[in-house]
């Protein structure tokens, strides 16, 4: 082994070193937007929880539009990583055109839909609270009108990511969360707009992105769009490798809805409290999420230059990152949940609640890290289907079980979350095992894909 000072690496492996060059710009974006999200939070709790609530209320429809695209964002990803490794340049190009396009249609389809059905939307939660919804509905329109810029950022995010050049995004992502954080006490307190200043906010730092990435497009030799129209041929390409993933993702929303429904019967301090819980869950979430992209892009590298041997060793160098970051966060939310609620909540009965909270979600954090990252392994090698599969069967289950535990075993709302957690931990279970087959099988074969087809 070498001294440590003439290792700054201090003996990771190669493979090791590139996925952690991959992921750190990606999880500084994610964290960022987690310091955004607190930063929201914090502000907005000092209105009070029925604005926490609001948010949070409207936010299950934001992530509803966000696992939608999900669709275009993975074929992206994956199809134009695959085709970086092969060097067809001129391929990506066709595929960036083509996302575009759609992504443009989609976005202002999803923009029509919140406007229009912002107020039956917020009714489904049953919050008995007018306050409450009509705070909801007032920032789910104004936010509305920045969904085609947020998914032209997450498009561009995914094209520069997938070439390796994550450092590039980041820094984009970066002016565009700084400004946010900047903005928000002006605009929720200056002005006093409450909630409606929080979308505000929003909206300028996604404007202010999206300018920045057209002036990287310019700079970016590359990476560039094709001056042709776009090509369904391509687009069927994406939604075909994307359609897996976007499916579980707004299945995994749609019950999350309904979840979050089942939970109101506590009333909008339990919504309240599941939201800072999932922002401060995002510690694992976004870096996981980060370490799952450069996941697909390292592996799907490898697949498009026939590296094909080099994998499961991209893969257990994953792993060991995975279990460091979920060991951790479960730390963290079992020894000090109380000191961390009390950052954004001062009520004595949302400070209990979300403590019990976080010690639940503590039990399943790094199963889900795991998850995550099989994911990204899957993306990488092609095979978007396999997750999806896993994901869809166990989250279903959440519902019934959350209904039993919470009712029949009189839980309350632990019972709901601790049907999240026991889901959870389902799935960091079984998807590395299939993963572990799926290696297994290819390497019997001494074949494990076919080759591009380009």
């Amino acid at each position: 082994m070498q001294p440590l000072n003439n290792n700054p690496w201090w003996g990771l492996s190669k493979e090791s070193r590139q996925l952690i060059l991959l992921a750190l710009p990606i999880i500084g974006g994610n964290l960022l937007q987690m310091a955004y999200n607190l930063t929201d939070m914090l502000w907005l709790g000092r209105v009070g929880s029925d604005a926490v609530a609001a948010v949070g209320t409207a936010g299950f429809f934001l992530n509803l539009g966000a696992a939608l695209f999900s669709i275009v964002l993975t074929g992206v990803s994956v199809k134009v990583a695959q085709f970086a490794g092969a060097g067809k340049r001129d391929i990506i190009s066709q595929f960036i055109t083509s996302a575009t396009w759609f992504t443009l249609v989609l976005g202002f389809l999803y923009t029509i839909f919140l406007w229009t059905g912002r107020k039956p939307l917020i009714a489904f939660f049953d919050l008995n609270d007018p306050e409450v919804e009509s705070m909801a509905a007032h920032y789910l329109f104004i936010i509305g009108g920045s969904v085609v810029l947020q998914f032209l950022n997450f498009l561009f995010t995914a094209i520069f990511n997938a070439h390796g050049k994550t450092a590039v995004s980041f820094r984009a992502g970066a002016l565009g969360m700084v400004v946010n954080i900047m903005l928000d006490p002006l605009f929720i307190w200056g002005l006093n707009l409450s909630v409606e200043g929080a979308a505000f906010a929003t909206l300028l730092a996604r404007l202010i992105v999206f300018l920045r990435f057209l002036i990287l497009f310019r700079q970016q030799k590359d990476i560039q769009f094709a001056k042709s129209a776009p090509d369904l041929r391509h687009l069927t390409d994406i939604l075909k490798l994307g359609s897996p993933v976007g499916f579980q993702r707004i299945i995994f929303v749609g019950i999350q809805i309904i979840m979050a429904k089942i939970l109101a019967e506590w009333g909008a301090t339990a919504i309240a409290v599941q939201k800072i819980g999932l922002e401060l869950e995002a510690l694992s979430y976004m870096t996981m999420a980060g370490m799952s992209q450069a996941m697909t892009i390292r592996i799907g590298h490898h697949f498009g230059a026939k590296r094909i041997s080099q994998i499961p060793n991209t893969y257990k160098q994953g792993l060991k990152i995975a279990l460091l970051v979920g060991i951790s966060i479960t730390s963290l939310f079992w020894l000090f949940p109380e000191q961390m609620i009390r950052l954004f909540v001062h009520e004595p009965e949302s400070i209990a609640m979300g403590t019990d909270y976080l010690f639940i979600l503590g039990a399943s954090q790094l199963f889900m890290c795991i998850e995550m990252l099989t994911m990204g392994s899957y993306n990488g090698i092609g095979k978007t289907h396999v997750p999806p599969m896993v994901s869809i069967c166990f989250t279903g289950l959440r519902i019934p079980l959350a209904l039993f535990m919470a009712h029949q075993l009189a839980m309350g709302a632990q019972g709901v979350w601790w049907a999240v957690s026991i889901s959870s931990i389902a799935k960091g279970l079984l998807l590395p095992a299939l993963f572990c087959i799926t290696l297994y099988k290819m390497k019997k074969k001494d074949q494990l894909l076919a080759p591009l087809n380009i």
